[in-house]
């Protein structure tokens, strides 16, 4: 069969019937998707790595998007891989989302949100916290027909959990939100404010996996919770009802919200949240390039262009530690996440760099 588009594979390898075949690993090429145990559905990235005489690597990614894997396998090994097949030239479509970066030392208040390529429900509430001294979590657990609440924790840390190079994590992906941020989520790879229930307005539109859209149409609070009625305006293109039953566009539907589980819901900027580069620092924390498909999350380190010629180059780090570059004019493409305070005064004009790093 011919590799196919995206959104033809995702469709033909949906049904509990879709048909599979095995081949060696050393035939595995970009486009093979792996069938059936805890790695169904993820798509072949790159060509079988030798490491050895008799192990190989291989990178691997979620078909709904998530974080580039890397597997090791014995070169003799068998795969079963579905009969359809992603065209390669298709495979950068397929979303990425930047490796989780726990570092050295966290700040109390820091969190590592989890999610789940299989979602059935509406926002993120599951989430590693550093309480000053240990990383943990808070989880509610069903005993005899009765929930509890318990709190686990990890005093050796959640490196092993979160970016285990040895052992990946084949159900979902993690994002790091500092304490003092605003947080962000990532949606088909794409980062993104995440709100609160207590923080969403009328007009918020939330975003789920597979391009859908959810509008807020109306919210009630009360003492015990929050009622959000919301509207379904685009339909996601993966078979989740991320509680919408109902998935016509044009649906409605009711959410509730205590708010115990701090759940961030994943949403569009408002207009008036948006700055252009001008408004930049050095050391800012942004989502970068809003509305293009090279957004991503970065540390600002350099600023500069010339506003009468409408061009701005920003330079910055990815919370992965990748360099980023963007090339944007004065339209407002830049979603500030946090501000450190100021320590030195620069001066500016408008023909030179408009930040720096410094040493």
């Amino acid at each position: 069969m011919d590799p196919v588009a995206l959104e033809q594979l995702l469709y033909e390898v949906r049904s509990s019937h879709a048909k599979t075949i095995t081949v060696p690993l050393t035939s595995l090429s970009p486009g093979c998707v792996l069938a059936g145990g805890s790695w169904d559905h993820h798509v072949v990235v790159r060509r079988p790595v030798p490491v050895g005489a008799t192990r190989a690597t291989v990178n691997v990614r979620h078909l709904y998007g998530g974080h580039t894997l890397t597997l090791g396998m014995a070169t003799g090994t068998d795969v079963t891989i579905y009969h359809s097949r992603l065209d390669p030239t298709h495979v950068g479509l397929v979303p990425t989302v930047p490796r989780c970066m726990v570092p050295e030392d966290p700040e109390m208040g820091d969190r590592v949100f989890q999610h789940y390529h299989e979602v059935h429900r509406l926002g993120e509430g599951r989430f590693f916290e550093f309480n000053g001294t240990e990383w943990q979590q808070v989880v509610d657990l069903v005993d005899r027909g009765r929930c509890r609440t318990t709190v686990r924790t990890f005093p050796l840390g959640i490196r092993h959990i979160v970016s285990n190079p040895v052992d990946p994590d084949p159900r979902g992906w993690y994002t790091y939100l500092p304490a003092g941020h605003r947080p962000f989520l990532y949606v088909d790879g794409i980062p993104v404010p995440a709100r609160t229930v207590d923080e969403l307005t009328v007009g918020d539109t939330i975003r789920i996996p597979g391009g859908g859209r959810i509008r807020v149409s109306d919210i009630r609070r009360n003492s015990s919770a929050t009622t959000l009625n919301v509207t379904l305006v685009r339909k996601s293109r993966h078979p989740m009802r991320h509680f919408m039953w109902d998935r016509t566009e044009g649906a409605v539907a009711e959410h509730h919200d205590s708010g115990r589980t701090r759940t961030l819901y994943p949403t569009e900027p408002r207009a008036d949240e948006l700055i252009n580069a001008v408004g930049l620092a050095v050391g800012d924390t942004v989502i970068t390039a809003w509305g293009l498909p090279f957004s991503t999350v970065a540390v600002i380190d350099e600023v500069y262009g010339q506003e009468l010629l409408q061009r701005m180059s920003v330079i910055g780090t990815a919370t992965d530690g990748r360099p980023v570059r963007t090339v944007t004019g004065l339209d407002n493409r830049y979603y500030l996440l946090h501000r450190p305070r100021p320590t030195v005064a620069h001066s500016r004009a408008g023909w030179l760099p408009r930040a720096r790093a410094h040493a």
